[in-house]
């Protein structure tokens, strides 16, 4: 049995055990450890805008009106003027004349004529506005004459003095002016050309927010790599040293090695779906770059002894977890391997599948699961900033 085949039962053994424990909380089912769509990013040039709405293609034209009444129709005791309330559209300039009878001589209330009260706004939708006078008390009586420059809309008022207070007042007009006409018909709206979606559905980029395909029912799950960084690293002595001493050779030569540490962040964004992982059975280095800027296809699984080489403090990424909706998760792991640069490192999608190709150039790993997608040590240059996080 070759050294990759015991690598994977040990992992298989290994994540079947987590998940056992796992299944004794009551939270694991195949519907929490299964993403069987190609998780994807969504560049967000590709998402559709909402739809603009353009203006009319000129101005609409307010028709004149003009209404008005009183807020007191009767003086008396308790109040000595009245307010002339009015709703005027594109109507002019305002005017007022008023007049009446006096109870003692010259038993005639001059008043005034032609008083400007109001304006209304040529072209503009109806405006309320308001306008007091006072009566003097000798006044039994006056007649109040409205109207406007545009089309006149004369009105003509009495109001009567009683003995006691005056009870009844009224509101201003209601809202009854003509809708605005617009020369042309109002455009039919429709949405600006959606852009040509831009979708990656492996080999995403660093810091780019990754999510389960909307083909999954259950989970709904973002994925991102934030950092992908290579340690230099003393070494491990040659295997099987010759049990001779030969002399002026050192029977522990050191070959190199490299330290390769990654960082998940995973969110569950389900509605109702727990989402159970064991990241270090399911991620895992696949490819490095050699010296000579060669890729390397490699299987390296993450170790308890390379996260304490490269100074971990935090072991959250060595453990499993069962991300309830909602939850988020930070998981730091580390590897040691063959000397060289991290260029791609995978994830397991479905822990409970069989293994296909990280690509479709490289070979099958030979790993727990099926559904395995990549991250590579490079930035997005083709489209930068993020889609909205689902509700």
């Amino acid at each position: 049995m070759n050294q990759m085949r015991v690598i994977s039962i040990v992992l298989l053994v290994v994540l079947l055990l987590a998940l056992a424990g796992l299944a004794c909380t009551g939270e694991l089912t195949s519907e929490s450890v299964t993403i069987g769509d190609l998780p994807q990013y969504v560049c967000p040039s590709a998402t559709p805008r909402a739809t603009n709405t353009p203006l009319p293609t000129s101005l609409p034209t307010y028709l004149s009106y003009f209404t008005a009444n009183l807020t007191n129709y009767q003086i008396g005791n308790n109040i000595n003027s009245v307010t002339i309330q009015w709703l005027a559209q594109n109507a002019g300039t305002i005017y007022l004349s008023y007049s009446g009878s006096m109870n003692t001589a010259p038993f005639y209330w001059a008043g005034a004529s032609n008083v400007p009260v109001g304006y209304s706004l040529p072209n503009m939708p109806a405006q309320n506005g308001f306008y007091t006078l006072y009566i003097p008390t000798q006044v039994s009586s006056a007649t109040l004459r409205i109207w406007t420059t545009n089309n006149s809309y004369s009105q003509t008022f009495s109001v009567y003095r009683i003995m006691g207070n005056v009870v009844q007042f009224y509101p201003p007009p209601s809202w009854g002016a003509p809708l605005p006409i617009y020369p042309t018909p109002r455009p039919t709206y429709t949405p600006y050309p959606t852009p040509t979606p831009y979708i990656r559905t492996n080999d995403y980029f660093l810091n780019d927010p990754i999510y389960t395909a909307p083909g999954e029912q259950l989970l709904n799950i973002r994925f991102r790599v934030t950092g992908m960084q290579s340690l230099s690293f003393q070494g491990t002595p040659t295997p099987n040293p010759p049990k001779t001493a030969v002399p002026g050779v050192n029977p522990t030569t050191i070959y190199p090695e490299s330290l390769y540490v990654w960082t998940f962040e995973i969110r569950n964004f389900s509605r109702n779906q727990t989402y159970t992982i064991y990241p270090p059975a399911q991620s895992f280095v696949s490819s490095i770059l050699l010296s000579s800027g060669v890729e390397q296809n490699v299987l390296l699984f993450p170790t308890y002894t390379a996260a304490q080489l490269a100074g971990f403090t935090d072991f959250a990424g060595y453990q499993a977890h069962n991300l309830a909706p909602g939850q988020q998760a930070t998981l730091r792991l580390a590897a040691k391997g063959p000397q060289g640069s991290l260029y791609r490192v995978s994830w397991v999608m479905d822990a409970s599948g069989r293994p296909t190709p990280v690509s479709g150039t490289g070979p099958t790993p030979i790993v727990v699961g099926d559904n395995i997608v990549s991250w590579i040590n490079t930035v997005n240059t083709e489209c930068v900033g993020e889609i909205a996080e689902p509700n």
